[in-house]
Formats: structure tokens, sequence, C-alpha cells
């Protein structure tokens, strides 16, 4: 009956307040209408709704249609009539899905409707398609759209009904691909993969397509996702990917200017696709490596030398492995060796390989790759053992020799032209004493012909221990001599004129970049073994590498030029960098440590004869940690990477309390070193930085990896009883115990790192309102520099790092109209001292300022629900904001600093923009109630206006093109602010207190120059009278850098 009634209500001539009422009603009815009433309900509110409620029917809309009770069995048809009566409605009444999608700015979570509007939308061709794309987008950025999302749209009935959308959804996933922000690439990665899944034939086939025309548009970012996302379908759903192996195989053309890595996974792909016979099925790979292996290019090789590792992996292993899964048991055999075809097939790429290993950066890159295969995937033993056989052979011969040949003399005898002394090499370091036989010969690296030959030692080392583990169960016994053997070495005080020969020195710092090596190669070799002996000569070795690289950093280059240990390698001449040790390596930070001064040389043990880690060689551990989480941290997914650095949490507690605890005695020292204090607090920073980073782990396992770090954190506190905590208790407890590190800090940048650390923990545990005013406090600590130890080092700090902090500080205090004036204060003493670092922080103090004044003012005039301020509060405030605004700009008027210019013209527009949308309407309904207050406040902005158009006068003058740029769109902005305020007078019929001029150029001097304009072509000029509005003008005479308005 309702459907027959509205129908007719539809046909009928009625009053538009009849109609007003009943569709009212209607709109109420909805939230209890029945299923099949709703597809006739929809539609006759959206055919009268119009400007004035478009609003409040996309709002009800949105709270009383449940797509995912309507959508599913019994009310699937009525729900899809629903859909349809939708589609119609945004087709034909445009401003209802403006108003929806005004709506969804303030949501705090999406629903099932509003994605199918969004994209909906998105399929209709109008002009605002591009804003609509932006506002996913920043949906996207705000993780109100992610994998969550999608994973419902492709469950059935919801698909069915989505389907004819989903082009909209993939193709907004391919405009995320392709984009800079890493968000957005995650979110695309992830709809990919589940589509892929779930879509149909075509939509496959448009997802493969997309793909492939990412991976080959050359962008780095955009190529690493798209074979990112590429090698997970291959893993999760290689049977649905087969039918597109023509598509993938199209890679190939351009695979050359991929990454290793890239390569390594396009391989894996195609392998992957052709594993089911692995007789014929590899065919078309076998021909592409051949002919990049025969090629006379090292980049050719290097992709034959990746692809046919990668087919050996797929021809022997006996199951379907992950190449990156490290939850394997590498020393069981998993299933029968190889088919005689495929053992046939690896010896043929064997060879290949084996043809082109006398080429030290082919033979290096081989073994690397054979290393990662082995640490990921079981091989047989008689691939194993082939492997080793024909890639490290010439490990023993080229860098191991007797202790007696180099005692005697014997070992450089056939070296015709040698750039050291005999009498400087030693056998150094030995660990084993007179059980020693062999030593490892590194002066053989610095005088190989080639830089390539460099890292070849370290990379056939590596390979051989995988083989030794593979083979062995895990155990490295069969070379374990060379973690203890001594090392061919040069002695210093043995070499004359190191410092005058520049061709020693850099002989010399190439044998210590070979040495620091070729102890992180040991280390990372054997921190996997666990006995005690081995443990010892693992610190010992850990040590000599802190005295290595000390010794490498301190050595002035053979040029003269300061470096870090990365840049002095590169100085060398080298292609080879320092090593970085693996997480097996960094499982030592599980022993105890002390930093006494006076155990830095040494093996230290507690009372109980335990290993401890002395200052240099946490510190060592600790920075490598900080490098994995800061510069390479893991990638989403990365699951078991994430478990192994949570693991290592508990003694990194230990270590910094430990820190803390040295800290507090050796500060009350009077014979302490400032270097000791300067190491314990760079140790205390880099610590907190890897809490900070752990917190901030957006893996897909991020809420159980956070409950561990809770936990962790709180089981340091003391408990008062047994009683299991809840999780809200133990984020409690996390967050007492890092704020009670605040006082013992030993730095300022400590501080700034803990607070980032309790930021990211409140966030993330929801404990950032009931915290709020504690972080206020440690901010305000950081910024006065309170710690009673530390004097004003405002200066250390970068420009972004201050404007961090100021940024949080205002977004954590209640009263930030006083905080801003007294931010002001101290930027206007900063200008009037003048010295350079007072400029420095000036600039940022005012651009916070700005900042702060532009967001004051957008917020100002939302009405807000539980916030209503009186009319005479909120122009009390727009006062005081225009007031502070001209504060800014005195301070800095008799200052010459284009960085202030640019500051000043950028963040001026966004003011001049957000007062005339948002400030000017206010003083349009309120100009005669408030007339001597509204003007007194414009004519305080006319000295922000005359300025801004002084310094755009200035910075065309000077042709700055930083601030140029900012020019057109700031005098556009004071152009617009004079006709909107001429508008307000007459709308409010006050004429008579405006009046419109000629403004004169000046320079920032304050002096009057010449202008666009001759002398005399405008009476205003010369004469000096002022124009009324009323005054007819030229066309060419309206720009703002004519016009200047005025308030009597």
């Amino acid at each position: 009956m309702k459907t027959v009634i509205l129908d007719c209500l539809t046909n009928l001539n009625l009053a538009s307040e009849d109609l007003s009422t009943v569709h009212n009603s209607v709109l109420q009815s909805l939230n209890s209408a029945e299923v099949a009433a709703l597809p006739v309900l929809v539609k006759f509110v959206l055919q009268l709704t119009d400007s004035q409620n478009a609003d409040h029917v996309a709002s009800a809309l949105r709270n009383f249609i449940d797509l995912n009770y309507i959508l599913r069995p019994p009310h699937c048809t009525y729900g899809l009539l629903t859909l349809d009566a939708l589609k119609s409605g945004f087709q034909f009444q445009p401003l209802i899905g403006s108003s929806w999608i005004t709506g969804l700015e303030k949501v705090e979570c999406l629903e099932l409707i509003d994605v199918y509007v969004l994209l909906h939308m998105l399929s209709l061709h109008h002009h605002k398609k591009r804003r609509l794309e932006t506002f996913i987008k920043k949906l996207v950025r705000k993780k109100l759209l992610n994998a969550h999302v999608a994973e419902q749209l492709v469950e059935e009935p919801i698909l069915s009904a989505f389907k004819t959308s989903m082009n909209s959804l993939i193709v907004q996933c391919s405009h995320m691909l392709a984009s800079n922000e890493v968000a957005l690439r995650d979110f695309a990665s992830g709809a990919y993969r589940i589509l892929f899944e779930k879509l149909g034939g075509e939509g496959r086939q448009w997802i493969v397509s997309n793909l492939v025309v990412h991976i080959g548009s050359k962008q780095p970012k955009e190529v690493a996702t798209a074979v990112d996302i590429l090698h997970a379908i291959s893993e999760e759903s290689l049977p649905l990917l087969r039918p597109f192996e023509p598509f993938i195989k199209a890679i190939l053309d351009y695979i050359d200017e991929f990454s290793t890595t890239e390569v390594r996974k396009i391989f894996s792909v195609l392998c992957a696709l052709g594993s089911e016979s692995k007789e014929t099925g590899l065919d078309d790979v076998h021909m592409v490596v051949r002919k990049r292996l025969s090629s006379a290019y090292l980049r050719h090789k290097r992709v034959g030398i990746v692809g046919a590792v990668v087919m050996i992996r797929y021809l022997d292993a006996p199951q379907e492995f992950n190449l990156l899964d490290t939850n394997l048991d590498l020393f069981t055999e998993t299933g029968a060796p190889a088919s005689p075809a495929a053992a046939r097939r690896i010896s043929v790429v064997l060879d290949m390989l084996t043809g082109i290993a006398h080429i030290s950066s082919c033979s290096a890159l081989i073994c690397e790759e054979f290393a990662l295969l082995l640490s990921h995937v079981s091989l047989s033993m008689e691939v194993v053992a082939e492997v080793r056989r024909r890639f490290t052979r010439d490990f023993e011969e080229a860098f191991l020799c007797s202790i007696d040949d180099v005692s005697t003399g014997m070992l450089f005898s056939d070296v015709p032209e040698k750039p050291f002394d005999l009498l400087a090499v030693a056998c150094m370091h030995n660990l084993d004493g007179n059980a020693a036989l062999i030593a490892v010969n590194l002066l053989s690296l610095p005088m190989q012909k080639t830089p390539e030959s460099f890292g070849v030692l370290f990379s056939q080392f590596h390979l051989l221990q995988m083989c030794e583990k593979r083979m062995n169960n895990g155990s490295l016994r069969n070379i374990d001599a060379t973690l203890g053997c001594p090392l061919v070495m040069l002695e210093r005080a043995k070499l004359d004129g190191l410092s005058k020969d520049p061709e020693l020195q850099k002989f010399y710092c190439e044998v210590l970049l070979a040495c620091a090596n070729w102890l992180r190669t040991l280390i990372n070799a054997f921190s996997s073994q666990n006995s005690a002996e081995t443990r010892r000569k693992l610190v010992q070795r850990l040590h000599l590498l802190c005295e290595v690289e000390e010794e490498l950093t301190g050595l002035a280059p053979y040029n003269g030029e300061a470096a870090s240990k990365e840049r002095q390698s590169r100085l060398l001449g080298t292609r080879f960098l320092i090593r970085e040790l693996n997480f097996d390596a960094l499982g030592l930070l599980s022993l105890g440590s002390t930093l006494d001064p006076a155990t830095a040389q040494g093996l230290c043990r507690d009372t109980e004869g335990a290993l401890l880690l002395n200052a240099p060689q946490l510190a060592l551990l600790t920075e490598e940690l900080e490098r994995k989480l800061v510069i390479f941290p893991p990638k989403n997914g990365a699951e078991t990477t994430w478990t192994s650095l949570v693991s290592l949490l508990p003694f990194l507690c230990k270590h910094i309390e430990t820190a803390l605890r040295a800290y507090q005695g050796l500060s009350n020292r009077s014979d302490c070193k400032s270097e000791t204090i300067s190491a314990i607090s760079r140790l205390a920073e880099m610590i907190l930085t890897c809490f900070k980073k752990l917190l901030t782990n957006e893996d897909s396992t991020r809420s159980r990896l956070l409950h561990e770090i809770v936990t962790i954190f709180s089981n340091r506190i003391e408990a008062k009883s047994h009683a299991p905590l809840s999780f809200l208790q133990l984020c409690e407890r996390a967050f007492s115990y890092l704020y009670g590190l605040v006082p013992l800090l030993p730095s300022f940048k400590a501080q700034k790192e803990l607070y980032s650390a309790l930021t990211s923990l409140a966030k993330a545990t929801d404990l950032f309102s009931a915290r709020r005013d504690q972080l206020e406090a440690l901010v305000r600590r950081i910024l006065a520099c309170a710690h009673p130890q530390q004097h004003c080092f405002l200066e250390e700090l970068s420009s972004s790092e201050l404007s961090s902090l100021l940024t949080s500080f205002f977004s954590l205090v209640e009263n930030k109209e006083a905080e801003l004036q007294i931010l002001i204060s101290k930027m206007e003493m900063l200008f009037e001292c003048g010295s350079h670092n007072n400029l420095c922080i000036g600039a940022v103090y005012l651009k916070t300022a700005l900042t702060q004044i532009v967001g004051q003012l957008k917020v100002l005039f939302e009405h807000e629900p539980d916030r209503q301020l009186s009319d005479e509060m909120l122009l009390r405030c727009s006062v005081l904001l225009v007031g502070n605004f001209a504060r800014c700009i005195t301070a800095v008027k008799n200052i010459e600093n284009n960085k202030l210019f640019n500051i000043l013209l950028k963040l001026g527009r966004l003011f001049l923009e957000a007062f005339i949308r948002v400030g000017m309407p206010f003083l349009d309904q309120h100009f005669l109630r408030f007339k001597e207050d509204i003007s007194a406040l414009l004519k305080n902005l006319q000295i922000v206006t005359r300025y801004l158009h002084i310094l755009c006068n200035h910075s065309k003058e000077r042709k700055s093109i930083i601030a140029s740029k900012h020019v057109p769109a700031v005098r556009k902005a004071m152009e617009a602010l004079v006709y909107r305020v001429k508008h307000m007078v007459e709308v409010n019929s006050c004429e008579s207190v405006f009046w419109l001029g000629v403004l004169k150029h000046r320079n920032l001097q304050g002096d009057v120059v010449s202008s666009q304009f001759e002398p005399g072509s405008c009476p205003s000029e010369t004469s000096g009278s002022i124009v009324g509005d009323s005054a007819s003008f030229p066309t060419n005479h309206c720009s703002t850098q004519d016009y200047d308005e005025s308030f009597s």
C-alpha cells in the first residue's frame, strides 16, 4: 500500500509545503521500513531532494540503510533494487553525492554503503572526479579505507552487488600504486591481492595487465611495489595466475633495469608458473638465462646469474617454498631428490655458472645468491655438495696460508712489487694460540687487480658456511678454525712514512677495511653456534671489530678529507662497503653489559663468570639494530623478522638501565671524560630510537606484537600482585616504565626520542587522552632543556626537529592562545639579537607561529555541539589572531632574509584565504553590531597585506625563484580580500566607511619606488586624493598592487 501511495503522490501536483512534510515523514520511516519497500522509498526521497535538505538526506540514507543486511538472502533482490534507486538518484541529482562525501569528512569508520557510493561516483564522468579521487586518497591515509574494507567487498553476495563498480576500485588502485606515499601503495597492494583471488577472469586479466604496465614504468618505488604484488599473487593464487603467463613473460624485455631483488622475484614467478613440468616448463626461462650469461656486459650477466639460481631452486626443491619464508627447518630432508631429467638440467645450469665464475664480480654474486637460497630453501645434499665444490674451491688456495710461510717471508716471495715493507707483515689477533696452523691472508685483497674482486673472500666464505650448515645439520665444526686463526695484516708501528706516503696509506686503509668485513663475516657465520668457547671467541672478535673500525674511521684518508666509514670506503676506490651484521649476530645483545670505562679493553665477565659486553661492543650492536630499523626497516609481512626484533627488547631494556645507572655514577665524578658521557648518551639515544620504531611498526601482526611489547615493558616494573593484568593495565605500566626514564636521560636528544616512543605507545593503546599532561610536560622539558646537566642546546637541533617538537607541543597544550603569545615574544627577542643561529631558530618559530595562527583561524568558526562560543568571543579571538599575525610581520620588517620572506608569502596566502573563507561571512553578519571593532581589525589586517605587497615587489625585483612562485597566489588572495571587504560594507549599507585608492610601490625600507604606471596616468597618484568606491578605473588597474582599502 505504501508503494502505491508514494507513486500517486509523485504524480500529483502538490504544494511545496505538503511535499516537504511527506518527504520528511518518508525519510524518518526508512529506519523501520521493510526491505521490500526500500527501493520505492529511496527513489521517492531522492526525487524530492534539493540543495536545502541534501545533507540531511545523505546522512539519513547512510544511517538507515545497512547493505550487510539487505544484500543477504532472502532480501538480496530488494537490496539490488535499492542500489539501483541510489544509482539513478546520484546520476540525476549530483548534489546528493557531494553532500554524502562532505558528510564522510567527519566519520570515524566507513560503512559498505559509503564505499558503494564512492565507487559509483567514480564511474560517473563529471567535473569533480579529480576532487573525489583526492578524497579517496585522504581516506586511505587516515586508514578508514583499508584492506579490511576490501575483504568485505569480495564476500558473497556483496561482490555481486559491487561487481559493476569494481572497475573503479581497480583504476583507483592503479593510481595509488604510482604514488610516492607508502600508505597508498600498501592499500593498492592489499586490494590487488584480494581482488585477484575473488574476481573473475576479466578482472584478473585487468589486474595482471595493470601490474605489467606498472612494472615497465621505470619508476623505482612503483616497480618495486608492483613486483611485490605479482610475487605475492604467485604464492597465494598460482593456479589462477597460470592463464596469464604470456602477459608476465613480456616483463623479460626490460628486466635488465630492475634491482637484484626484483629480478629474483620475477624469475621466481616465471619458474613457479612453469614448475608443473620441470622438464619442459622452464624452457623459456632457460633460454633467457643462457642468453644473459653469454652476454659480454656485466649487467646482463647479473640477470642471468639470479635467474639461474632461481631455476635450480625450482628444479631441485622437493616442495614449493616461499623464498622469503624463514620458518623452515633447513637441515632436514623434505622429500625425494630431483628427477634424472631435472638433475641433468641442474648440471647444465651449474656448468653455465662455472663458465663465468672466473670473473670476480660474477663469482661474488653467484656465492651470495646461493647463500641466500640455502638460507631459505632446503636443497638436496647432492646439489649442495656440487655447489660447494664448484664455487668455494678457490677459498683455501687464495685466502688461507700457513703460519710458517708468513714467518719465513715465503708468502709474498712471488710478488714482484709490494707496496709495503715485509718487516711490517705479521700474524695478528690469534685466538687459538699454538694450536693455530693456518692464517687468513687479508693482504691479498688490496693487491687484487680489480676493485670487484675485493668481496670475493667474504662471499665465498658466506656460501661455504651455508653449505656446511646444510650438510652437517647446522654445525660449523669443520670450519671453526677460521674463527680463532690469526690474520695476516700490517703492524702500524712498523710502517715508516705512513702519514707521508698516500699510496701506503691507501693500502693500509684497504687492509683495515678488509679486516672489518672479514670480522663481520665471521660474526655473522658463527653467531648461530651456542658453545661457550665459540661465544667467547665471538665477543673477542667483536671487540677487535670495534678497534679496527675506530682506527679506520679515525685514520685520515689519503686525500685528506674526513669521512665516515661508508664514505671512506668509496674514497678508497672500492665498490664494497662495510657488511651488515645479521639477526643471528644481533643475538649477542642477549649478553649482559658493563659501561665502566675501565672495562673498555679486554674480555669482560661478571662475578659468576658470564660474558659481558663493554661500551664499544654494545654501541656497535645497537647501532646495527638501529640501522636495520630506521634505514632498512622490515617490509610489511615480515612477521618472523619483527618477532626476532621484539625478542631483543628485554635485553635492550636491561642495557638502557645499565647505561643510565652508569651515567648517574659517572656524572658525579670529576675525573670522568666527556667522551664517555657522550658515548653513553649516544647509546641511550639509539636504544630509544629502537623502542620508537618497534612501537610504530605497521606490520599486519602489529596487534600481537604490540601486546608482547607492552608486556615486556610492564614486566620491568615489579608487580604488587600476581593477578593477571588486562591489556589496558599492561599499557599503563609500560607507559609508566618508559616515562620513569625521563629524569635519568643524559641528553635532550634522548628525551626527544623517548617522547616519540611514548607518543607512539599512547596512540597505539588509546592512552593519549589520559597521558596528555605528562606528554606536554615532557615536551616542555625538551624545549626548555631543563635537565640540570644540560645547557641550552637548541642550536644543535635541526630545523625539522625543532619544528616537529613545536608542532607536537601545540597539539598537546590546552591554552594555545597564551602559548602562541609566548612563542611570538621569544621570536621577537631572537630577531633582535640578529646572530645567525638566532635567525635560524627564529625562522622555525615564525613558521610555527604562522601555522598555528592559520590553523586556529580555520577551526575558530566551526560549529561543534560541545564548543559554543559567543559572538563577542569569536570576534575577540579573531582580533587576537590578526594582531598576532601583525606582530610577526612587525618582528621581521627590518630583516632581509629570503627564508623568512618565503615563509611569510606562503603562510600569508593561506591566512588570507582562510580569513576570506571562514572569517568574512562572520563579519558580514555582525558588522553593524561591532562596527568599530571590525574596522579596527581590518586596519590591523592592512599591516599584513601592505607588507606582503612589498615582499611581492621585492621578490620580483630580486628575481628570487623560491619566493616568486608564491607571488601570483598572494596577489590574487589580496585582491579577493579587497573586493570581499567592499562587498561586506555594501551589504551593510556602510559605503562611507570604505574608500579605495591606489597603493604606492615601496621597497623593504619603506621608500616609494616607481610603479608599473607612468606618473600622471592616474590623478590619485599625483594629487594624493582619495577616490571613492564609485569612481571608475581603467580595467588594467584592477590588481592588488594598485588598490588599497582603508577605513575611516
